[in-house]
């Protein structure tokens, strides 16, 4: 609670060093543009800490999905088919690899932790699949309080067709 409200600022660190994320210029810098301020590509990367509930404000659940795994299968027509694996998934979900939507998807397996409508496996389908793989996966639930799942990177690939 003591942070509540306050706003933080994120670095990355790794072998080649920390990134920026400045607020100001550094002194004596005259004629650089704003693009400058944030990271290396010019944003500023922040989180802020929710206040804590009150009775006027109570807490909200979030209704994500998760997601453990993807498989890539070829039917026997010789399409490929993309089964995603995970939890809490909204039958009304909107899935995306990168930033395209999938249409062609067949919930399966119902979440017996979660009431009816929520699966544990969605099977994908479409001619773009083996365009879109490898890829991160985000899958919305389109409902009152659905926000997006953390992204899951699926490496699969479709075999080259010589």
């Amino acid at each position: 609670t003591a942070n509540a409200g306050k706003t933080f600022l994120i670095f990355a660190s790794g072998p080649n060093g920390t990134s920026q994320n400045l607020t100001t210029l550094p002194a004596g810098t005259q004629g650089c543009p704003a693009g400058f301020l944030g990271n290396q590509q010019g944003i500023q990367v922040t989180f802020k800490c929710e206040p804590p509930p009150t009775p006027d404000n109570p807490p909200v659940s979030k209704d994500i999905a998760v997601v453990n795994a993807c498989a890539l299968d070829r039917t026997d027509a010789g399409g490929f088919v993309l089964t995603i694996t995970g939890g809490n998934i909204n039958a009304n979900s909107t899935i995306k690899i990168g930033n395209t939507e999938v249409n062609k998807k067949k919930y399966k397996s119902p979440d017996s932790t979660k009431p009816a409508g929520y699966f544990t496996k969605v099977i994908l389908k479409g001619q773009s699949l083996c365009g879109l793989l490898p890829g991160p996966i985000v899958i919305t639930n389109n409902t009152t309080n659905g926000v997006p799942s953390s992204a899951f990177q699926c490496n699969k690939s479709c075999p080259s067709q010589n």
